[in-house]
């Protein structure tokens, strides 16, 4: 019985152990070479077939108008050798044709990413989200996005990765959400002060563990729930088309629409943009990084067998430049007060401060008992404020002036921080 390309090809899916996107690539070829008008055995099939098949392919593409037609056809002349070539190792095929040669095609993507200017105004512009329609979840959804936001520019995850728009996609759940110092992953030797992510990219379904740096914990931590369930999403409010969101929000932003450089056409923003937007900033901040953050895979022996990439991305990770709106929340609020229109905080930033306040306003209770016990200078030093012989103890950014600390605090804790701050002053100048 003679063996047909199909055949050939469900035998070597079936024996490589392929991505499902991958798979799917292989299948739309399949799909393309009946259409095509397959009838033809595979071990009689000659090169001048071949390239009949793949200049149809590349008609097709020309009158789809496909933004890359030289790749559509190249892509399917891939997967016919590697079919073949594998149907001629398992003896199913007598010889191997020469392929025709590859089309030329445009090898570089759409460099299209946005500047740190760009994801500011994207990051304020979550304040003026209108609220959905049966709209249920804990918070606002522009605190979800504001999150989403902070995570793809972090690690370049995809779309599906976030939110779930179709069945098949696995979005980050709060059990993928570990607060532990140490990794799970057993090949990490790193220890993250603020915990680690673990998800899915969704083409290739290779599986990551990511270290969390301090603004993506802090986003995090205000959206996780009082007692979260361990299968419940993290990230809400993406609906079914993520992109209309992304889109509607970059016009509250007022970011104009990119410039195809070939065509001179306007196109809207994507989110895969932001993953664009990731690889950029990760490789002017640590050049190779984002090969190794966005997932994709590299050639070579030593790459693949013996180099171990992880302590380069956990370095790009934790030391990456992040945009000024990020660091709002480590200032004590969910920001955006000024963004939103009148000057005023809105109701969600204000419980945030009011929680940030709050959280401050213990650390000091604690800060208190401490000094009530005489505990030892260096104690002190250790748990919050430094102090060394280099330098004078300083009073932290973080925390309110003198002028206002004792509307933001109550007024005893207030008094304490004062007298601790005078306190540690003193102790510095007689070290000095």
């Amino acid at each position: 019985m003679p063996t047909t390309l199909e055949n050939a090809a469900e035998s070597y899916l079936r024996a490589k152990a392929l991505s499902r996107g991958t798979c799917n690539e292989y299948l739309s070829t399949l799909r393309k070479w009946e259409r095509w008008g397959s009838g033809i055995p595979a071990e009689q099939l000659q090169r001048k077939d071949i390239r009949e098949f793949l200049d149809w392919v590349y008609e097709q593409a020309v009158k789809g108008e496909g933004e890359n037609p030289g790749r559509t056809a190249n892509k399917a002349r891939e997967h016919l050798r590697a079919i073949r070539y594998w149907a001629w190792e398992q003896e199913l095929i007598d010889t191997l044709p020469r392929l025709p040669a590859p089309r030329d095609q445009r090898d570089v993507a759409g460099r299209h990413y946005l500047t740190k200017a760009e994801i500011n105004a994207l990051y304020f512009a979550t304040h003026k989200m209108a609220r959905p329609r049966g709209w249920d979840a804990p918070h606002p959804i522009g605190r979800y996005w504001r999150a989403g936001l902070v995570v793809f520019f972090n690690y370049g995850v995809d779309t599906g990765t976030v939110w779930r728009s179709t069945p098949t996609h696995e979005p980050i759940l709060w059990r993928h959400v570990i607060w532990d110092r140490k990794s799970p992953d057993r090949e990490a030797k790193e220890r993250s002060p603020w915990g680690w992510l673990f998800y899915r990219r969704v083409k290739t379904d290779k599986a990551f563990y990511r270290p969390i740096n301090r603004v993506v914990h802090a986003h995090l931590r205000s959206l996780m729930p009082v007692d979260p369930r361990p299968d419940a999403p993290v990230f809400l409010g993406g609906g079914a088309r993520p992109n209309a969101r992304f889109q509607a929000l970059c016009g509250l932003a007022g970011i104009k629409p990119r410039l195809d450089i070939e065509s001179g056409e306007e196109e809207p923003w994507e989110l895969k943009d932001l993953r664009k937007t990731c690889a950029t900033y990760y490789d002017e901040h640590v050049p190779e990084s984002s090969v190794e953050i966005l997932g994709h895979s590299v050639g070579g022996i030593t790459y693949r067998h013996y180099a171990h990439r992880a302590p380069l991305a956990f370095r790009a990770i934790m030391t990456l430049p992040q945009p000024s709106a990020f660091s709002a929340i480590l200032r004590g609020g969910d920001s955006g007060a000024h963004a939103a229109g009148d000057g005023s905080p809105t109701l969600a930033d204000s419980s945030d401060q009011t929680d940030a306040r709050n959280e401050l306003a213990q650390q000091f209770h604690d800060h208190r008992s401490c000094w009530s016990r005489r505990a030892p200078l260096s104690r002190v030093k250790n748990s919050f404020i430094p102090i060394s012989r280099e330098a004078p103890a300083r009073w932290p950014a973080c925390l309110p002036t003198e002028q206002n600390q004792r509307a933001s605090f109550p007024p005893s804790t207030a008094t304490d921080a004062l007298v601790m701050k005078h306190a540690l002053s003193d102790a510095t100048n007689r070290m000095a």
